[in-house]
């Protein structure tokens, strides 16, 4: 994957392996630069998550051992510079989406 296929707004993202017990962790911080925050961040936050077990797998397979009985995902840090609301009408129009939805 190369930094033009990452998300717009993902600054960075640290990856911090740690050996607890038997197991390796592999604990992950994504920081934004700012996120929209009735869409874009439910959506970058399970992004983060998801971007984080492909990656585990990626590691596992280049090491070439049993995920399952060695590695493992530690935790998952999510830092956004900013949110921030969308005002106009498409914006309004998803937050009223929303809200019925749950509503009911």
């Amino acid at each position: 994957m190369c930094s033009s296929d990452l998300p717009l707004g993902l600054v960075s993202i640290q990856i911090m392996p740690r050996i607890v017990g038997s197991k390796i962790k592999i604990h992950f911080s994504y920081t934004w630069r700012t996120v929209e925050a009735l869409v874009g961040l439910p959506y970058s936050l399970y992004g983060s998550v998801k971007y984080s077990e492909y990656m585990l797998e990626q590691i596992a397979k280049q090491l070439s051992i049993n995920k399952s009985n060695l590695i493992e995902i530690g935790d998952v840090t999510y830092i956004a510079g900013s949110l921030h609301m969308f005002l106009d009408d498409y914006g309004q129009g998803i937050a009223r989406r929303i809200v019925n939805e749950v509503s009911y």
